[in-house]
């Protein structure tokens, strides 16, 4: 047998090493897998995923090495093995340009913290909840349910409206007939009647003045400031508020007008 024929120094040194390789690994398993307990404990999904990633890594590494290390205390030259790992290791490379580019840009996104799951992006023209971040892709859910998986290295630009708090601008159509200052008046009391009612509001709402005038229409702007989660609804009860008001001070909202008739149009 080969072991027979072997002098036991030579057989000591290969043990020795398969013995430090699996400690080695086993050490870097356990400090990993702490440290993924750790992080699920505090939700971190992004450093979860990075510690796997680099276990899964370092594994191969020491695992690699070891052998290398073994064949050539056999006395195996690993010279040509090496040679053609490198050979094969650019073929494959060549080959799976897109998939490595992907892995790699799906690597800094989580290094980085680009972006996490749950934060609402746009990539491109989709935008969505960030379902799932993996390596290889990235998975968004949009407001009408769909699911998008776009691959990680096709993200050139990406805009994170999940990150602090967001503007809301608001467009509210007023009569030119009406006393300005009055119907300004009247928005102002809405909004602070809207500011009473809620505490999801950071600042505002704040009128900004004349934005547009139109054909039948004088177009105020305004500015709220609020999480992304609450901006829809704000300017929902906003708007409603402003109705609101009108109607009390028997306001009549502009008439939309068809430009080419003449004749009433629809909204």
């Amino acid at each position: 047998m080969w072991f027979e024929q072997q002098p036991w120094s030579t057989i000591i040194k290969i043990s020795v090493i398969i013995v430090i390789s699996l400690f080695l690994i086993m050490l870097f398993r356990k400090i990993f897998d702490r440290s993924v307990a750790r992080h699920i404990e505090r939700g971190n999904s992004r450093l979860c995923t990075l510690a796997a990633l680099l276990r899964s890594t370092v594994g191969y590494v020491i695992g690699f090495i070891a052998i290398m290390m073994v064949l050539q205390a056999a006395g195996v030259n690993v010279a040509p093995i090496l040679a053609s790992a490198g050979i094969i290791g650019l073929a494959v490379g060549f080959g799976a340009q897109s998939l490595i580019k992907d892995i790699i840009s799906g690597f800094f996104i989580l290094f980085e913290n680009v972006y996490s799951v749950g934060d609402y992006i746009q990539v491109g023209s989709l935008s969505g909840f960030c379902e799932e971040l993996g390596l290889r892709t990235t998975r968004l859910r949009d407001w009408g349910g769909e699911l998008h998986v776009i691959p990680n290295g096709q993200i050139a630009q990406l805009t994170n409206l999940s990150r602090g708090n967001l503007n809301t601008y608001i467009e509210i159509p007023v009569p030119y007939n009406e006393d300005l200052p009055f119907l300004l008046g009247l928005i102002e009391r809405a909004s602070a009647k809207l500011r009473g009612k809620t505490d999801k509001l950071i600042s505002g709402p704040t009128i900004l003045g004349v934005d547009k005038l139109e054909e039948t229409r004088v177009i105020i702007k305004m500015v709220f400031t609020s999480a992304l989660a609450d901006r829809s609804s704000l300017g929902r009860k906003l708007r409603q508020a402003c109705k609101e008001e009108f109607d009390a001070a028997e306001v009549e909202m502009p008439v939309f007008l068809s430009l080419v008739s003449g004749e009433k149009g629809k909204a």
